[in-house]
C-alpha cells in the first residue's frame, strides 16, 4: 500500500500543474518621451533623458510604452516600473512623488509627440487619469526607484491578453503641482543600457522547461523549481515509513 501512495504522490506531484511556475522577466521601455508645457511645439522622442517638471506656469509629462509585454507567454502576477535619476531638483523635504497613469490615449508616437498634440489636443489631465502605481520619497540623483501597484500589475496583464490595447502606453508625472521640482531619468536611447526604464515582471509559466527568449524581454530567474516539490515527495515518503514501523 505505502508503495501506491507513493507512486500516487510522485504523479500527481510531476503533473503539468505541479510542475508551473513563477519566473521573473525584464520588458525594456520600447519608447519614451518627454512632453513639455515649457516649450509645447517641441518633440524630444530621441533624447537620452526624460523629463518630470512641475512649476507654477509650466509642467512636463513622460510617455512610455513597453511592447515586449505582449510576448510574455504566462499570465502576469506582478509588475513594476524601474526607473533610474539623472538629476531631482525638489522643495519638498521628503522628495516627490512620482504616478504612472493610464493616458486613456493611444494616439501618440515618441518622435511626433509633444504638449500641443498630446496634452491640448487631447485634454490629458493628470490628476484625473486612472492611477495604477507610483513611488514616494524621490529626492535623490543617479538613484533607481520603482514604481508598483496592484492597478499597474493588472493593467500589463490585460495588455498581455489583448483587453486593452498597449498603444495606450503609461504616462508618468507629478503626483501634484504648483510647487517647484525637476525630475530626469534616462531614457531607451540613455548610453547605459542597465539604466534605461524597464518593467519587471513576474508571470506563471506552466512549462518550467519553456523558452524566455522571445522579443523584447530576458529571463532573469525562476522562482519555482522542482527542488521543492522533490523536498516534499521525499518528507512524504519518509512520513509514510515512520508510521509503517510504529505500526
Amino acid at each position: 500500500m505505502r508503495y501506491v501512495l507513493a507512486l500516487t504522490l510522485l504523479a500527481i506531484l510531476t503533473s503539468p500543474l505541479a510542475a508551473q511556475s513563477t519566473k521573473t522577466t525584464e520588458v525594456l521601455a520600447s519608447e519614451v518621451t518627454t512632453v513639455s508645457k515649457f516649450s509645447p511645439d517641441s518633440n524630444y522622442g530621441s533624447s537620452t533623458d526624460a523629463a518630470l517638471e512641475s512649476h507654477n506656469d509650466t509642467a512636463a509629462f513622460i510617455f512610455m510604452r513597453f511592447a515586449g509585454v505582449a510576448d510574455i507567454p504566462g499570465e502576469i502576477v506582478n509588475a513594476r516600473i524601474r526607473i533610474v535619476t539623472r538629476y531631482v531638483v525638489s522643495n519638498e523635504p521628503s522628495g516627490e512623488t512620482i504616478v504612472v497613469s493610464d493616458p486613456l490615449y493611444g494616439g501618440w508616437q515618441e518622435h511626433e509627440a509633444t504638449w500641443n498634440n498630446t496634452i491640448v489636443a487631447e485634454t490629458i489631465n493628470p490628476p484625473s487619469l486612472p492611477h495604477l502605481g507610483d513611488v514616494e520619497n524621490v529626492s535623490e540623483n543617479d538613484t533607481a526607484y520603482v514604481l508598483e501597484g496592484a492597478q499597474l500589475t493588472q493593467q500589463m496583464e490585460e495588455w498581455r491578453t489583448g483587453v486593452k490595447p498597449i498603444e495606450f502606453g503609461l504616462l508618468l508625472h507629478h503626483d501634484s503641482f504648483g510647487h517647484y521640482s525637476e525630475i530626469y531619468i534616462d531614457s531607451n536611447f540613455s548610453a547605459a543600457i542597465e539604466d534605461r526604464p524597464r518593467l519587471i515582471v513576474e508571470y506563471e509559466d506552466p512549462d518550467a522547461s519553456g523558452d524566455d527568449s522571445v522579443c523584447g524581454i530576458s529571463p532573469l530567474a525562476d522562482s519555482g523549481t522542482s527542488a521543492g516539490w522533490v523536498a516534499t515527495l521525499l518528507a512524504l515518503l519518509a512520513m509514510f515509513g515512520f508510521a509503517r514501523r510504529r505500526a
